[in-house]
Order: C-alpha cells, then sequence, then structure tokens
C-alpha cells in the first residue's frame, strides 16, 4: 500500500496477519494517531516484531514506550534486542506475542 497507514489499517480484518513487522515507521506516528497502536494490534494474529528509535525526540520522531504500549493492549513482550552499534541510531528491536 502506498498511503498513510491511517488511512488504510481499519480495512483490515481482525487476526488477519500472523506476523506484523515493523522497522523505522512507527516512530515517526504522530501523538494524534496514536489510535493506530490497539489497531495493529487488533490485525495481528500471533506476533508483532518492531525495530524503533525509542528515544530520540524531533520535528518527525516522537520517543515512545513500544513494550508499555503493545503490552497494554494485550501483547506480551518475548524478546528485546538493544541494537545501538549495529544500527546508525539507537534502536530496540523487540518481539511480542499476542496473549489475548
Amino acid at each position: 500500500y502506498n498511503t498513510a497507514v491511517e488511512n488504510i489499517i481499519k480495512k483490515f480484518k481482525s487476526n488477519q496477519y500472523d506476523i506484523v513487522y515493523t522497522m523505522a515507521v512507527l516512530e515517526h506516528i504522530h501523538e494524534e494517531s496514536s489510535w493506530i497502536f490497539p489497531e495493529i494490534v487488533r490485525i495481528t494474529n500471533n506476533y508483532l516484531i518492531t525495530i524503533e528509535d525509542e528515544s530520540t525526540l524531533s520535528w518527525r520522531c516522537f520517543p515512545r514506550n513500544y513494550k508499555k504500549i503493545f503490552e497494554s493492549f494485550g501483547m506480551k513482550q518475548v524478546e528485546e534486542i538493544n541494537c545501538e552499534g549495529v544500527l546508525k541510531k539507537p534502536f530496540n528491536t523487540r518481539i511480542f506475542k499476542k496473549i489475548v
């Protein structure tokens, strides 16, 4: 899809994807669009993998604690990898399993 996630995510079925993967995308979601996080959980059937910069604050980056966010919507973090030194920015990889 070549559109903003806000324009498309509600069109997906619940539990449509066994694995949902994001890399350097969620960090750019404006605070006004934080409603997409429970939608990501809704469309995820099993696993969610995030690779995001969770600490940089700028006009286009919004730092967040994705463990706290996604666990509040029914995911369980099963793995965390600090990618600093591997990637140019301070990225964290998190793997979540859906428990609801």
